[in-house]
């Protein structure tokens, strides 16, 4: 059996992103919450672990603060250097990376944050790959189709729609698994036996500027893809705890 650690969104460098110890910067608060962050993941890879390979689905780092309106309290170069460390700390045997969204990934003079990410490792990243585990196809890419409250797995049948036809165009090879980060959100959808799309949870909480504007419900956590031949894979999520909400009292 082959078990594969699948990370989306660290969002690393945000002040409500995954980010190591030496990383830490801002006021209390926003320490403390990164610091509660940080351990709760630690503490999980431990439960967890050890992984024949992780799959991290883009979104790595936060990048210029375009989005979030300037919340990231470590610089860019710093970025690379902490989710490198994020990635270093999963400890997988090997590294699969995607590229994320370039509003948070590429600078304003073209520079590829993730690419340095990448280059920290020594491993390669690409804009989507596919893995043969234990026979199995896995296609990975940050980016699913367009997304759906009501309907959450409207983009992960889209993406398989989107696979099926590239593989009849002798492109891409068709795949049984379908990863998916970008919509900080954990749902799935598939024929049992066939295919099975994945959107993973993200690792950033949604406490931000640009968060406000969202009702969409955010997960916080990763997964867990157990592989053996012969044997359907096996989806697992590990949530992180989350605070309610206070009410306001008149």
């Amino acid at each position: 059996m082959k078990r594969i650690g699948v990370f989306a969104d660290f969002h690393c460098g945000h002040k409500n992103g995954l980010t190591p110890p030496d990383f830490w910067g801002g006021g209390k608060k926003i320490k403390n919450n990164l610091s509660e962050r940080w351990m709760w993941f630690v503490r999980s890879l431990k439960d967890e672990g050890p992984f024949d390979a992780a799959i991290v689905l883009g979104d790595m780092v936060d990048g210029p603060g375009v989005k979030n309106g300037a919340e990231t309290i470590i610089n860019l170069n710093q970025q690379a250097a902490a989710a490198a460390e994020i990635i270093k700390t999963i400890g997988a045997k090997k590294n699969f990376l995607v590229y994320g969204t370039p509003v948070h990934t590429i600078t304003g003079g073209g520079f590829e944050i993730e690419k340095a990410v990448a280059d920290i490792l020594g491993v390669e990243i690409h804009g989507q790959i596919w893995i043969n585990v234990d026979g199995f196809i896995l296609d990975c890419r940050h980016h699913p189709a367009g997304s759906s409250q009501v309907y959450p797995g409207n983009p992960l049948q889209k993406e398989r729609e989107s696979n099926v036809r590239w593989a009849e165009e002798n492109v891409q090879p068709k795949a049984h698994i379908i990863l998916r980060g970008h919509v900080h959100k954990s749902f799935q959808i598939g024929e049992p036996g066939v295919w099975q799309g994945i959107a993973c949870p993200a690792l950033q909480d949604f406490g931000c500027v640009y968060g406000r504007r969202l009702s969409n419900v955010v997960h916080l956590g990763w997964g867990t893809l157990d592989t053996q031949k012969g044997v359907w894979p096996v989806w697992k999520t590990y949530m992180a705890p989350r605070n309610q909400e206070a009410v306001l009292s008149l």
